[in-house]
């Protein structure tokens, strides 16, 4: 019996778009360490991420779900078009692009430290109620803390398994246009353990207010593909791309090659991904100006809950400091309002299915695989 235990966030065939004989160079940036030659089964995973030991149902069913998705990836990267994609091949490239954003250990990460802000309040009322009626025991922190932090993890899984349900469905992106960049430079793109980069160039004066999405106006998503190729899809309403008649553009700046790179390494958690070329100091580099942009814009929030408000800090809604557009072929059209929902239909769909399959299961895993087998047909698999 095959066992699903080490789960990967990132897939292994996006992995292989920079690997020789299933080998990458990677760095990590907590320790500095580039290992020169690191197998794609051994990186970006980790023990049962999405499910419990006892029941690794819905990391099977990822994989089905993998395996088309990697469709469209597979050929773009063999020298494949946009154009050469079916209506179904892009269903399955936005089930990817968007799965692949919420599915990471990064998010995770994200989920679990707002949970740790949010509801640590709430979770120790209800704690202190429950011993108060136990007359037996008192408030001890280590109990505390293990009751409160298993609280929080599940919190966290059921979520996550939430969000990527609208994920594997990917209706919610399909409104978007696809352009292809090839990289004509001598810097080759990079990859990382967060590879899907959600952006919106417009709205970063407005950080304060909004917290741009994957509904929003005027959203960008970007993903790598292999040294030379990344795909981006965009929102055709604010934003016109010069490419040629297979949805192409040329990368010739080294200077518009960097600048992906360095979206990569303000996604990222720990893990850089490359071919051959030497990059360590540089993406070192990147990661310090990452981290002084973590540091000087992080923003604090504000959470009404039963009891009281509470204050805690959201990163950057943007993975980079300034509003800049990053490609002199992209075209941004002015004066579009602001909108939270750039397609309701596609949002109100996704939901109406989402919350039909939470009703008719017993558990967020067991709707997240019947998720996965609608979006498998709709896919033509």
């Amino acid at each position: 019996m095959v066992e699903y235990r080490n789960q990967h966030y990132v897939p292994e065939f996006l992995l292989e778009g920079w690997a020789t004989e299933g080998r990458v160079v990677t760095l990590h940036f907590e320790s500095g360490h580039e290992e020169p030659s690191q197998s794609i089964s051994d990186i970006c995973s980790r023990n049962y991420l999405y499910t419990l030991p006892h029941d690794t149902a819905l990391e099977e069913e990822l994989g089905n779900l993998e395996g088309r998705q990697a469709v469209p990836i597979k050929t773009l990267r063999k020298g494949g078009t946009p154009e050469d994609l079916s209506t179904q091949d892009m269903q399955a490239l936005c089930s990817f692009i968007f799965t692949q954003r919420l599915r990471t250990r990064v998010y995770r990460g994200e989920l679990l430290e707002s949970g740790d802000q949010v509801y640590d309040i709430p979770l120790r009322r209800d704690f202190e109620s429950l011993l108060d009626r136990t007359s037996s025991l008192s408030l001890d922190e280590k109990t505390y803390s293990a009751v409160r932090d298993g609280k929080i993890k599940a919190m966290a899984r059921e979520l996550q398994n939430y969000l990527m349900m609208h994920g594997f469905l990917g209706l919610v992106l399909r409104d978007l246009d696809i352009v292809l960049a090839v990289n004509k430079t001598e810097e080759q793109f990079v990859c990382s353990d967060a590879p899907v980069v959600f952006d919106n160039i417009r709205f970063k004066h407005e950080r304060e207010q909004y917290y741009p999405g994957a509904a929003n106006r005027g959203f960008l998503a970007y993903c790598p593909i292999s040294p030379n190729k990344y795909l981006i899809l965009y929102d055709p309403f604010v934003y016109e791309f010069e490419y040629d008649t297979e949805r192409r553009i040329q990368i010739t700046d080294v200077s518009t090659a960097q600048l992906l790179n360095q979206m990569q390494v303000m996604n990222a958690g720990d893990i850089a991904v490359y071919a051959s070329t030497p990059f360590r100091e540089k993406l070192l580099e990147m990661d310090e100006r990452a981290q002084d942009f973590r540091r000087y814009e992080t923003i604090p929030k504000q959470i009404e809950t039963s009891f009281e408000r509470i204050e805690y800090e959201i990163p950057p809604s943007q993975p980079l400091p300034d509003s800049e557009n990053p490609f002199q072929m992209m075209h941004v059209n002015q004066g579009i309002s602001f909108s939270k929902r750039r397609s309701p239909k596609l949002s109100k769909a996704s939901e109406k299915i989402v919350h039909e399959l939470l009703d008719d299961s017993e558990s967020t895993a067991g709707a997240a695989i019947r998720a996965i087998g609608i979006a498998l047909e709709q896919f033509g698999q």
